[in-house]
C-alpha cells in the first residue's frame, strides 16, 4: 500500500468522521451519538500570579440526536462558574449543568441540560495550578531568567484539564481563541500566530482546519521570532533564539521533500516554538507550531531528526489519526516511518 493514496483518501474522504461515529472511547464522557463540537472560541487570562487560566469558552453544537437536550463534557480540575446557551432565537439563557466527582483518570464529568436544543454554549471557567495539562514557570526556571513561562501539554487527556470540552481523538473542531497576558508577554497558540508577532498582551487566534482537542495547545513567555524561511520560523526566548534558527534551517527542505513524497502540506506555515529545558518531551506535533525541547540544539544537526518527526506528523497524525487512545501505534508508527523516509531524502 503506498502511504500516499492513504492519508490524502482518508483525510479527503472524512474517514475521521466515520471514525466518531463508530468509536467508544473509554477514556472520555463525551456523548458524540448526541452532539459534537464543531467550533470552539476561547476567551482566557493568563494569570501567573495564581497559575491559572480564567475567561470562557464557546461551543457551537451539531446535534445528532433531534431528541437530545444533555452535554456531556470532559474536564479535570476546573472551576466551572456558570454556563450559559444561545437558543435558536438568539437570545442567551442560563443552562443547568452538574459537576460530578472526580475520577483519578478520566476527570470529572460537566454535564449541561438544555430547555431547548442549544446552538452555542458558553462556559465561564478558570483552571487550577495543578492542571496537568499546564506548566508553569517562575522566571529562574527559563532560560532568559526574567519573564515567567507557561505552556501546556494536551496529549493524550489533558485537554480537559484547561478547557471543558469533549476530549476524545474521535472528533475534530475548528478553534479561535483570544489570549490576555501582561504586556511584556506574547503568547502563541496552534493556530495561526500572525497577531502573535506583535507583542502587547492582547492576541487573536484562529485555526481554520478542524483538529483533534489534543493538538490545541498555547504557550506564554519572553518570546521572540525569527523567520527562517517564507514558511517557516522560530519562537524563542532570546537566549537560545539564534542557535536554534541555525540549527533548524532546514526544516523548509524537510517540507519540500515532504510535499512531493505525500502531498502538500495542509497546514500554511510551519514555526517551531522553543520551549524551557523542563518541557518532557522532546517535541509535541501541535499544528502549526511545533512545540520543541532545547535540548536537541547541539550545534551539529546530529539531532534534527526529531524536527523531521514532529514536521511528519502534518501528515500522519494530524489529518489522519486514531480514534481511541487505545490504538496511538496508529498514529506514532506511520509517523515514524515518514521521519525516516524524510531523514532519507534530505
Amino acid at each position: 500500500m503506498k502511504i500516499k493514496p492513504l492519508f490524502l483518501s482518508l483525510a479527503m474522504a472524512g474517514m475521521c468522521s466515520q471514525a466518531m461515529a463508530n468509536a467508544i472511547d473509554q477514556n472520555s464522557y463525551a456523548n458524540l451519538d448526541d452532539v459534537v463540537t464543531t467550533h470552539l472560541n476561547l476567551d482566557l487570562d493568563v494569570d501567573f500570579a495564581d497559575k491559572q487560566l480564567e475567561g470562557f469558552v464557546e461551543h457551537t453544537l451539531q446535534w445528532n440526536n433531534s431528541k437530545s437536550r444533555t452535554l456531556i463534557l470532559d474536564t479535570r480540575d476546573l472551576d466551572i462558574d456558570k454556563v450559559m446557551y444561545k437558543d435558536q432565537s438568539g437570545n442567551w439563557k442560563k443552562a443547568t449543568f452538574d459537576l460530578a466527582k472526580r475520577d483519578d483518570v478520566k476527570g470529572s464529568k460537566l454535564t449541561i441540560v438544555f430547555k431547548n436544543q442549544a446552538e452555542v454554549v458558553r462556559i465561564y471557567y478558570n483552571s487550577r495550578p495543578e492542571a496537568s495539562g499546564l506548566q508553569w514557570l517562575t522566571p529562574t526556571q527559563t532560560a532568559s531568567k526574567t519573564h515567567p513561562f507557561m505552556y501546556s501539554q494536551s496529549q493524550a487527556i489533558h485537554a480537559r484539564s484547561w478547557i471543558p470540552v469533549q476530549d476524545t481523538p474521535a472528533m475534530r473542531v475548528t478553534y479561535s481563541a483570544r489570549i490576555h497576558t501582561p504586556k511584556d508577554i506574547r503568547a502563541v497558540m496552534s493556530a495561526d500566530n500572525k497577531d502573535a508577532l506583535y507583542k502587547d498582551g492582547d492576541y487573536i487566534f484562529d485555526m481554520p482546519q478542524a483538529i483533534s482537542p489534543y493538538l490545541i495547545a498555547i504557550g506564554a513567555g519572553n518570546l521572540e521570532f525569527k523567520a527562517m524561511s517564507h514558511q517557516t520560523g522560530i519562537f524563542a526566548e532570546p537566549t537560545i533564539l539564534d542557535a536554534s534558527v541555525a540549527e533548524f534551517d532546514d526544516t523548509q527542505a524537510m517540507i519540500d521533500k515532504t510535499n512531493a513524497m505525500y502531498g502538500e502540506y495542509a497546514w500554511g506555515r510551519y514555526d517551531l516554538l522553543m520551549l524551557p529545558p523542563s518541557f518532557p518531551f522532546g517535541g509535541m506535533e501541535n499544528p502549526r507550531l511545533s512545540f520543541i525541547t532545547p535540548t536537541v540544539v547541539a550545534g551539529d544537526k546530529s539531532l534534527v531528526n526529531l524536527i523531521a518527526h514532529e514536521l511528519a506528523h502534518s501528515w500522519s497524525g494530524n489529518l489522519v489519526t486514531n480514534a481511541t487512545w487505545e490504538d496511538l501505534w496508529l498514529n506514532e508508527g506511520f509517523t515514524s516511518y515518514v521521519e525516516n523516509r524524510i531523514m532519507e531524502e534530505v
